[in-house]
C-alpha cells in the first residue's frame, strides 16, 4: 500500500511539474491588469485591431515585460515597468510608420523605397530596424542613422 501511494505522488508531482513549464510565462487573466499606457499604444497605432492574447514574461536578466498579440498577428512587447513599446513584429506593411521619428521614415523612403518595416526594436536611445529584403539597420532617438549600424 505504501508503495502505490508514493508512486501515486510521483506521478502528481510529475504531472504538476509539467503543466507548469508547458504553460511557460504567466498569462494575465484580466486584461484589466494591463498597464493603460500600454493599452493607449495599441488603442492608437492599431485602431481597428484587438488584443488576441496578452502574458506577463519574467526575464530571466531583465525585466518583466508583457508580451501581446494582436488579432491582425502584430507581436508586441511592453516594458512592464513604464509600459512603453520594446519591439514589434509584424508582417510587412501592417507596422505603422507614425510610431518612428519622421527622419527615419524618411531615409527608408530615400534609400530603401520598395521595403518594409517588419522587426523593430527600441532600445534607450536607438531603433534597430529589420527591412522585408533582411536589410538591418540602427537609427539613433531622433530617427538619423547610426554611425555603427550594425
Amino acid at each position: 500500500m505504501r508503495k502505490n501511494t508514493e508512486w501515486i505522488l510521483i506521478l502528481l508531482f510529475a504531472i504538476i511539474a509539467q503543466n507548469a513549464l508547458a504553460n511557460g510565462p504567466s498569462t494575465l487573466e484580466s486584461q484589466k491588469k494591463f498597464p493603460s499606457a500600454c493599452r493607449m499604444f495599441i488603442l492608437k497605432h492599431f485602431p481597428e485591431t484587438e488584443i488576441a492574447h496578452i502574458e506577463l514574461e519574467n526575464g530571466f536578466f531583465q525585466s518583466k515585460c508583457y508580451h501581446v498579440i494582436l488579432t491582425n498577428g502584430i507581436d508586441i512587447h511592453f516594458r512592464q515597468s513604464n509600459g512603453k513599446w520594446i519591439q514589434i513584429k509584424g508582417k510587412p506593411g501592417t507596422i505603422p510608420e507614425k510610431i518612428f521619428p519622421d527622419h527615419l521614415i524618411k531615409y527608408l523612403e530615400d534609400f530603401y523605397p520598395a521595403t518594409r518595416i517588419v522587426i523593430a526594436t527600441k532600445e534607450e536611445n536607438r531603433y534597430r530596424i529589420k527591412l522585408n529584403d533582411e536589410t538591418e539597420l540602427a537609427f539613433d532617438c531622433y530617427g538619423n542613422p547610426a554611425k555603427d549600424n550594425f
